[in-house]
């Protein structure tokens, strides 16, 4: 389960809230909207006669049939039934209990506000420790929404915005994937639930990052959102990259494309 990743004041509740809401649509239910309406031909004798039970786990040596209802069930479900890993990787902390930073925390003595609406989109792409480019991006990953975007004494000081990556892209679903970018000042856990079994350690652009693989991928398509985080100390950004229907290297791709 992915957290809402900080506490805010009533002034900025609802764009974040907004943010927060697709961090976890993404994570829980993403994969179901855009992974699952894609119908592959299969043998049949990959086939389950029906629907998973909704207890089941993998058994040994079968080959998922992603052509079928409920072809994920049994890997959800032998995923929910890990331990959730709970440390620090690769310098990243990874805590779905971590209660989150206040908007005073981010920006001390005067919070964060909300960048004004009419430099919004200016002042996103400028060049920065924050930057988010939608240029650099892989080619196919398009804008859904303006980001939600806060400052500290003027200067970017938090930034979400979500993008949509088109049916095709090498490692996402052939559905497509809902992709969201989230960059901020400071350094501070990733809120994240997972089995250490699908947490990696890699390196974007020279600073060291944390990824998670989805719980399971076969036939081109992934159950399971892909996430990357990275603290770059000598810009003070930490960036996270959460697609839902994607696989691992198409999340680091992203993630290249717009740390500093």
């Amino acid at each position: 389960m992915l957290l809402i990743p900080w506490k805010v004041h009533m002034r900025t509740l609802k764009p974040w809230a907004l943010a927060a809401g697709l961090l976890l649509t993404a994570s829980l239910a993403g994969a179901l909207t855009y992974g699952l309406r894609d119908s592959d031909t299969v043998t049949t004798a990959q086939q389950p006669p029906t629907t998973p039970d909704g207890q089941a786990t993998p058994v040994s040596g079968y080959t998922p049939a992603t052509s079928q209802p409920g072809w994920h069930i049994p890997y959800l479900n032998a995923d929910r039934e890990k331990p959730k890993f709970k440390g620090t990787l690769n310098g990243i902390d990874i805590d779905a209990d971590w209660p989150g930073r206040t908007a005073l925390d981010v920006c001390p003595a005067v919070g964060l506000n909300p960048v004004d609406p009419s430099v919004l989109l200016a002042t996103v792409v400028a060049p920065g420790p924050l930057r988010i480019d939608p240029r650099l991006l892989p080619k196919g990953v398009t804008t859904s929404d303006p980001p939600d975007a806060f400052a500290c004494r003027g200067a970017l000081a938090d930034v979400v915005w979500k993008f949509h990556a088109e049916p095709g892209i090498p490692g996402v679903n052939p559905g497509g994937s809902p992709v969201l970018v989230r960059r901020i000042m400071g350094k501070e856990p990733l809120q994240h639930s997972a089995p250490r079994d699908r947490w990696a350690t890699a390196t974007v652009r020279g600073v060291d990052a944390v990824v998670l693989r989805p719980i399971i991928e076969a036939d081109g398509k992934e159950f399971g959102e892909c996430v990357v985080a990275l603290y770059n100390a000598k810009t003070d950004a930490f960036t996270t990259v959460i697609a839902a229907a994607a696989n691992a290297q198409f999340c680091l791709d992203v993630a290249e494309a717009v740390a500093s």
